[in-house]
């Protein structure tokens, strides 16, 4: 591979490299568009705003002040007050991916937060572990596609029946902050918090809420309403409100109680049995969008079949049927067998999709087809034909996988990230880890050789996509003329160990060196000087 050429297209100012929102594709787009897409985005007054600064030192002296109170009044631990404060933190940032299962041409964004590492992402971790088993006491929560085909199980329906889902427009974005934290609040009361804990738990999410900022093209913005996609507490606070949103508008309305059967939510996808007329179908839907002033549905029902997730639910003689669903826009994204994976990774897959296969399709003379396609999927990704074959044989025996037992207590896990040097490492160590074991023949895990764990290197669509975008690639963090000095360049995981400024000293003689130039962690052919923490 010609890395040179991954390089030009990574620098590259003309285009913009992102992965498709569903489907798996890699989108190029003209950069003159994507960054008209999230400036069209950033022009709605309800849901963003501009900042004429960085709020970020402002924000961390905010949590560390509620911090050091919580653990002053014993609300938190030492462990858990070092936990939520961020000492070098990364500038949150926004990027959208293409919806080109909606349009091909001129494919509408999702508006993503890069928010990894950021200021908020301890807060939100906590907060989603806090908050996270309540889900398990929503009726409608969905899990994901397995817990779904459960719920489908020994369902009956009527010729009249009509299979509905609705999709719920913009729901992270729309969320208003007062319906949202009251939904928490209830939410965090049944899970048994009372008094301070509780009050400290509504002061970190109001935190979260109330300073969603982030950079584009080197302004900052602030979210006004809603919650950011990227964040980790984001699927739970959105899952709680449409709980309550359930509670106090779905559940009460008398239409849905005489007509509505088995309504199940994965988010902000629903799907559900109607067995009532089409016109009060309508009437239902007009109830929805008028239960609140920020939720918006739309719907899309059926007599015959639905698609809900990654499954095409089918109605047939009586009963609920499940095939796979793939969108026309959806690409061929497995693996391909020559890439850089341990070949025991690769020899899995086929199994894994297979038994996807049948574990999701239960539509009368559909299973073989899928498995068809399924099969001509690998070989155009490069897998073995006799692999493929065996599986599908293995399948067809009903053979299932022997569990192993784990014959690897006490050994040394040796963790690296895999890649073309990754065998030729592990045939060294093997060969000279008799050194330690004839030297340390009392430690235990000296005597046999390291477990190889293996982490996934940096692939090609990784070193293409970036989360930042800049519209002038010579400009740094800030407005107006660069400056001179060393800045982070906000999208590495170096950018915590830069030491912002325009000039640096000399260790020993206190000499000042003024810095000519801006330079970034992306910056080539120059000497890094390296500071040890202590001083």
């Amino acid at each position: 591979m010609d890395f040179s050429i991954l390089k030009r297209l990574r620098c590259d100012p003309s285009i913009t490299i992102k992965p498709a929102d569903k489907g798996g594709a890699l989108v190029i787009m003209n950069s003159k568009d994507y960054m008209k897409e999230i400036q069209h985005q950033l022009s709605d007054s309800e849901t963003y705003r501009r900042l004429d600064r960085d709020p970020t030192s402002e924000i961390v002296v905010r949590i560390s002040t509620l911090a050091k109170d919580a653990l002053e009044n014993q609300i938190i631990d030492v462990g858990l007050s070092k936990f939520l404060i961020k000492k070098y933190p990364l500038t949150p940032v926004i990027y959208v991916l293409p919806k080109v299962h909606k349009s091909l041409s001129t494919p509408p964004g999702r508006p993503i937060v890069s928010a990894v590492d950021s200021v908020f992402s301890p807060l939100s971790i906590f907060l989603d572990r806090v908050a996270r088993p309540y889900l398990q006491r929503i009726a409608s929560f969905i899990l994901d596609t397995n817990e779904f085909l459960i719920k489908l199980r020994n369902i009956t329906v009527r010729d009249s029946s009509i299979l509905v889902s609705l999709d719920i427009t913009s729901l992270y974005t729309s969320i208003q902050n007062t319906e949202g934290m009251s939904a928490m609040k209830n939410a965090l009361i049944e899970l048994g918090f009372r008094d301070n804990q509780l009050q400290f738990l509504l002061d970190l999410l109001d935190l979260v809420l109330g300073n969603r900022f982030f950079l584009f093209d080197g302004v900052f913005y602030t979210q006004i309403q809603g919650t950011s996609m990227g964040t980790n507490v984001a699927p739970t606070y959105a899952n709680i409100f449409m709980s309550e949103f359930e509670e106090n508008v779905v559940y009460k309305c008398s239409l849905f109680q005489q007509y509505a059967h088995h309504w199940y939510r994965y988010i902000d996808d629903i799907i559900f049995i109607w067995e009532g007329p089409k016109e009060l179908l309508d009437q239902f839907l007009v109830v929805l969008n008028t239960g609140s002033p920020s939720i918006k549905f739309t719907m899309s029902s059926s007599f015959t079949q639905i698609s809900f997730l990654d499954t095409l639910v089918v109605k047939k003689d009586g009963r609920l049927f499940t095939d796979l669903y793939r969108k026309p826009t959806d690409r061929n994204s497995l693996l391909r067998y020559d890439s850089a994976h341990p070949i025991t990774l690769l020899d899995s897959l086929p199994r894994s999709q297979i038994m996807r296969v049948e574990r999701v399709v239960n539509l009368p003379d559909a299973k073989g087809r899928r498995l068809e396609e399924m099969i001509e999927r690998f070989r155009a990704r490069g897998y073995p034909k006799q692999l493929l074959s065996q599986e599908v044989s293995r399948l067809n025996q009903q053979i299932m996988p022997q569990r192993r037992r784990n014959q690897n207590h006490g050994r040394i896990p040796f963790v690296s990230k895999y890649g073309t040097h990754t065998q030729q490492v592990k045939n060294i160590l093997c060969k000279y880890w008799y050194i330690l074991r004839d030297a340390y023949p009392m430690i235990p895990e000296f005597q046999s050789t390291p477990l190889m764990s293996y982490k996934k290197g940096r692939s090609f669509r990784e070193t293409l996509v970036k989360a930042e975008f800049r519209h002038d690639t010579g400009r740094g963090p800030f407005f107006g003329k660069p400056k001179d000095g060393t800045f982070p360049c906000l999208n590495c995981s170096c950018c915590n160990a830069v030491i912002r400024g325009e000039s640096f000293s000399h260790p020993h003689s206190g000499k000042k060196f003024k810095i000519r130039g801006y330079f970034t962690c992306n910056s080539m052919f120059v000497v890094y000087l390296l500071k040890c923490p202590c001083g």
